[in-house]
């Protein structure tokens, strides 16, 4: 039977592997003990495990929030580090899909932090995938992927709605 402990050892096995730091920031690599950053989504992928190890120690971990809740921050600081804030990560990456993931990681992230930076780069994030909408193809607001030219597609799409809604629920903007 699966057990409290199992999960601390897992996410603890995963830092150990996976986490190094670099600038100051705690940053996830590709390989096992590497110091080469994630790609853009990847690394958004696991800010969102970050922040599920910090949920899942609010019931069963509580004594170590704090180091949890740091190591988000951390992540995300570094994050914005290697890709610049919110209003600039369009420029960085052509995928719509890939700011989405990222725009879901730091309202998750200012969910549990309450840094109010991760909630305007994620707000900015979002606006740039709604503009890209009505830029890229030809005025009908398609949510679509950016390159090459503009093509819809459910990535895009699904994670544009889970984007609008947990940002809905930080923000109150609805």
């Amino acid at each position: 039977q699966w057990r409290a402990s199992d999960t601390k050892n897992a996410w603890s096995g995963y830092n150990s592997n996976f986490l190094y730091t670099s600038s100051g920031y705690n940053h996830f690599s590709e390989t096992i003990l590497g110091s080469t950053p994630s790609g853009f989504w990847q690394q958004a992928e696991e800010i969102k495990m970050a922040v599920d190890a910090y949920v899942w120690a609010e019931t069963n971990d509580f004594g170590n929030l704090a180091t949890y809740k740091a190591e988000v921050i951390s992540l995300c600081n570094g994050f914005v580090l290697r890709n610049g804030t919110g209003s600039t990560w369009g420029a960085g990456d052509a995928f719509n899909d890939d700011l989405n993931w990222a725009v879901i990681a730091f309202t998750r992230a200012y969910d549990v932090t309450n840094t109010t930076s991760f909630l305007t780069d994620a707000e900015d994030g979002f606006a740039t995938v709604k503009g890209r909408a009505f830029t890229n193809d030809g005025g009908r607001g398609a949510l679509c992927q950016t390159s090459p030219g503009c093509y819809e597609d459910a990535a895009v799409n699904f994670t544009y709605v889970i984007a609008g809604h947990l940002l809905s629920g930080a923000s109150g903007n609805g």
